[in-house]
């Protein structure tokens, strides 16, 4: 699964960028990479039956008991037994689980908001690049091109930078995305 693991370390073993886009991490992006790679289970054809399934909504239910959270937290005034008694009534998780999350949630205000956007905007991405080269939804997924181009990278999503292959343009005309071929 092409997790923190696989980008990180392309991220690290780049040296000819600088080493704060080597080592530095933006939340949006990092986050939203893992949310995006964890969502890859359908198009790699890691679930054959519900069962197998089964985990990867609990992590999605997770996620958005998270935004929910940390919205009523920063933006609601919820206080931290309110937003324990939320995640106890949504989530299966232990009581010991629940108050580091919440912990996490009150010292990082907007992180929730920053991975599910960060996601958000790598699908987006994904889904242009398919259009673009006339690709079916179901073709395997590919590591983008900005992913080996160092941890801060939201700040400068563009169309052409989910290609695996160095962009082609002129300044005449705005290039349609690239993907390599699936495998």
């Amino acid at each position: 699964m092409p997790g923190h693991h696989h980008r990180v370390s392309l991220a690290q073993e780049a040296e000819d960028l600088p080493r704060f886009r080597r080592f530095a991490s933006d939340t949006a992006f990092a986050e939203g990479w893992a949310l995006y790679a964890e969502a890859l289970g359908p198009d790699l054809g890691l679930y054959t039956d519900p069962y197998r399934a089964f985990g990867a909504l609990v992590n999605e239910m997770g996620c958005a008991v998270h935004l929910v959270v940390d919205t009523g937290l920063h933006a609601k005034g919820w206080t931290r037994a309110q937003a324990i008694d939320y995640f106890r009534a949504n989530t299966a998780i232990g009581e010991a689980d629940i108050a580091v999350q919440v912990g996490g949630q009150i010292a990082r205000p907007g992180q929730a908001l920053a991975c599910k956007v960060g996601e958000l905007k790598i699908q987006e991405l994904r889904r242009r690049a398919q259009a673009a080269l006339g690709r079916a939804s179901t073709s395997a997924p590919s590591t983008p091109r900005w992913s080996r181009e160092g941890r801060c990278r939201s700040q400068s999503w563009r169309p052409g930078s989910i290609a695996g292959s160095p962009r082609k343009s002129s300044a005449a005309s705005s290039p349609a995305p690239e993907l390599p071929p699936a495998a």
